[in-house]
């Protein structure tokens, strides 16, 4: 679904914070697509609003969508490997990715929003994350 952040921004308060996520653009577009409706980590911050912004990695380096989010699953790795499909991954890539790691977070997308108009991160001043870092909802209205 394309359009405006406008009515989530409306739903939280000012000083909400929203998490934004760096995804490679290859499984951006995929989620853009509806073809990717889960997003695997190997970490998640414990508190969310229930939206998180994408950063779409290079070549991109812009906010392109807003995602809301169905659920979040904290699995053991034989047990993510059961979202490998959802995720668009396969199963070798997920126990590469997780190597080391006793367990990890599925997170269902419920919702997709592309972003009108993308967002280079230079214009919210802040470096991109390597994982996920939170953004005051205010920091976002300024920019629409």
């Amino acid at each position: 679904m394309k359009g405006s952040i406008d009515f989530i921004l409306r739903e939280l308060k000012k000083d909400d914070k929203i998490i934004l996520l760096s995804i490679k653009p290859e499984y951006s577009k995929l989620i853009l697509r509806g073809e990717k409706t889960i997003e695997l980590r190997k970490a998640f911050p414990k508190f969310c609003t229930g939206y998180v912004l994408i950063y779409e990695s290079r070549p991109t380096k812009k906010i392109t969508c807003f995602l809301k989010i169905k659920k979040t699953h904290i699995r053991s790795i034989k047990e993510l490997i059961k979202f490998s499909k959802k995720a668009k991954v396969t199963r070798t890539f997920i126990n590469e990715y997780f190597r080391g790691k006793d367990r990890g977070i599925a997170i269902e997308i419920e919702r997709v929003f592309e972003l009108e108009e993308k967002i280079p991160l230079e214009r919210l001043k802040i470096t991109p994350p390597q994982n996920f870092r939170y953004i005051r909802t205010g920091e976002i209205a300024c920019l629409i």
